[in-house]
């Protein structure tokens, strides 16, 4: 699996005439299903572009503090609206983890919806082979969940944007030998800076009862490749990231 991260920048680069980027991301500490920092390379390539619509493939490649790998590879779409009051998109993603109790894959899926200085974001994620016993009488479960959030922009100015967030996700239940994994709410609150246009700095926090308060940061500078955006009128950015969970949930207990 470590090949891909090689090949992700290559893919970056053999796409430069089109309006694509490259992200390299660092995480810490914790966060919902995993307890380690990790580092990614994130591309974003365009690779349809018409005025007001656009076709992307995002393939990412994460490395955690203690060397485990994990990816996702996606496909999506952005389309503004004859009107350019609002913008939808929607994307499909495969995500594979790997740790020392269970390697699990999923399949993921998700919707945007832009109106004025406000996002809305639906996204679901299924696993693929879910359930493991390891030592003795200790088992892993990944855990399919379904996550929710709405975004605003704060702040803008003519070097810095700010955006504030608040969401809510269900990690849905799994049973294994007369135990449960999952059935747990969350809320999820985040602040988002972006400086310069390719510094971007992240605070998140989340709680559920399973892993508790959680409270990360993320720093990621932002590299193009080159090629010139579609100009409209409207307030949006077909280009932007997708916002979603990059790492596949894991509950460890005993039996």
């Amino acid at each position: 699996m470590k090949w891909l991260l090689f090949l992700i920048p290559i893919l970056g680069w053999s796409l430069e005439d089109t309006p694509s980027f490259s992200r390299f991301k660092h995480r810490e500490y914790k966060g919902v299903g995993y307890d380690k920092g990790y580092t990614s390379i994130d591309v974003h390539l365009t690779f349809a572009e018409f005025p007001g619509f656009v076709t992307f493939f995002n393939p990412c490649g994460h490395v955690f503090n203690d060397g485990r790998l994990a990816f996702n590879i996606g496909l999506g779409g952005r389309v503004i609206a004859a009107n350019e009051k609002w913008m939808g998109g929607i994307n499909v993603y495969y995500d594979y983890r790997s740790s020392s109790t269970l390697s699990p894959q999923q399949l993921g899926g998700g919707a945007e919806l832009f109106i004025s200085d406000y996002a809305l974001r639906f996204n679901g994620y299924a696993p693929i082979g879910t359930v493991k016993q390891t030592e003795g009488s200790r088992a892993a479960a990944a855990l399919a969940n379904l996550q929710g959030e709405v975004e605003k922009e704060l702040l803008k100015g003519d070097h810095y944007v700010f955006w504030g967030a608040i969401g809510a996700y269900y990690l849905t239940g799994r049973a294994y030998q007369n135990h449960d994994f999952g059935k747990a709410w969350g809320s999820d609150i985040r602040l988002t800076a972006l400086l310069w246009k390719w510094v971007e700095i992240l605070f998140e926090t989340t709680y559920d009862r399973i892993y508790h308060f959680t409270f990360q940061g993320m720093l990621a500078l932002k590299i193009p490749f080159g090629g010139k955006p579609t100009k409209t009128q409207a307030p949006f950015d077909l280009y932007q990231p997708v916002k979603r969970r990059e790492i596949i949930p894991l509950e460890k207990k005993h039996l």
